[in-house]
């Protein structure tokens, strides 16, 4: 059997256990006339079963996990290759410093402006002096003068239309700088809770493609417990938010007890008359190992008062 087939035997193995619960449901549940619900077959589950996948394809340049590692939320288990979008991020990252430079210098537009004063002052002096003693400047030069005044003018446009383009450019850069940090991210393999790697699919060095799986990891410090309750005897609304014991055997017939809270009662009937009903239970350790462990069977007693 190949690592990946491993998930679709447990989940089959997780449901024949269900349904075991369903068969044996009448022979395993009390009556609640003590203010307690007890359910005598209970199993234990995982409540997050987490795969890590690529999300990019590239070579694997770093695992950083084993088997039976403990890990944080948002830690980085694994790394493929971003020696590619790293490059295109630095080349974005020196066209955008030029595409700012050009479009915060405004020297080309002050000197258009200055250049406009004097073109305008010129102009008018001319033409006053010609008003005032007609032929004085001949017209060929009130018209060239008059033109670079519309010149100056314009050119003043231009430069402030080349710093918006500038400023355009800037950000079209700092999208493709986007672009690359993102790319740089999908290659970036991190873990979305804190768990147990229980299982490593791939190592470094190995190729693999978007979607990938990776490795495989577990919640262990906050499990399931799930049996089942008859309709009969006990109304979902007397169930519902209520606190739990739970209770599992472990070696040397030693025992240990866990508390929780019923955090989902189906409101559907299945068989024999038995409801379905979940309580999420705080796990704890005991010399470095977790005490209780999916796929425990468990008893598990419910508060109703």
């Amino acid at each position: 059997m190949s690592k990946g087939d491993s998930f679709v035997v447990e989940t089959k193995t997780l449901i024949v256990a269900l349904l075991a619960l369903v068969a044996n449901s009448e022979q395993t549940i009390e009556p609640g006339s003590s203010g307690l619900a007890r359910i005598e077959r209970a199993l234990v589950s995982l409540d997050k079963d987490i795969e890590i996948s690529s999300l990019a394809p590239g070579k694997l340049t770093m695992v950083e996990v084993r088997e039976g590692d403990q890990i944080r939320s948002g830690d980085r288990v694994a790394q493929v290759d971003d020696r590619e979008p790293q490059l295109k991020k630095r080349a974005a990252e020196i066209q955008l410093l030029a595409a700012l430079t050009q479009a915060r210098d405004e020297i080309p537009v002050i000197y258009a402006r200055a250049s406009s004063e004097v073109a305008k002052a010129e102009y008018l002096e001319h033409k006053e002096a010609t008003e005032k003693v007609p032929g004085t400047v001949a017209d060929a030069t009130i018209r060239r003068l008059k033109l670079q005044v519309e010149e100056s003018r314009l050119l003043i446009k231009k430069n402030e239309m080349e710093m918006k383009v500038a400023q355009m450019n800037a950000d079209v850069h700092q999208a493709d700088v986007d672009s690359a940090d993102e790319e740089i991210r999908l290659r970036r393999l991190l873990s979305d809770v804190d768990g147990l790697v229980v299982e490593v699919f791939r190592d470094k060095g190995e190729w693999v493609q978007a979607g990938d799986v990776v490795m495989r990891v577990v919640r262990m410090d906050r499990l399931r417990v799930e049996g089942f309750l008859n309709s009969a005897k006990f109304d979902p609304f007397q169930i519902e938010g209520k606190p739990v014991t739970v209770r599992v055997k472990l070696a040397l017939g030693r025992h240990a007890e866990f508390s929780g809270q019923i955090v989902f009662v189906n409101p559907l009937i299945q068989a024999k008359g038995n409801f379905l009903v979940r309580a999420e239970v705080e796990n704890k350790q005991a010399n470095g190992s977790w005490v209780m462990r999916p796929g425990m069977d468990a008893e598990m007693e419910i508060s109703l008062r």
